[in-house]
């Protein structure tokens, strides 16, 4: 998938912030990564709505 980076740079920074003791900042990349997670399934959907727009011959804005 070619979000799956993003996803993994932020799991690695949750990961270095827990260990060196920055709680807060680990708690915020959890909200962070649900929030990257629903921007990135609705990216997803619309790419994949303008691959069936351009299969059946019609334009979306």
């Amino acid at each position: 998938m070619k979000y799956d980076w993003i996803l993994d740079i932020l799991g690695d920074l949750k990961s270095f912030s827990s260990a060196n003791g920055l709680h807060a900042l680990a708690k915020e990349l959890d909200e962070v990564q649900l929030l990257a997670v629903a921007e990135i399934a609705s990216a997803l959907a619309r790419e994949e709505e303008r691959g069936d727009a351009r299969r059946q011959g019609r334009r979306l804005q």
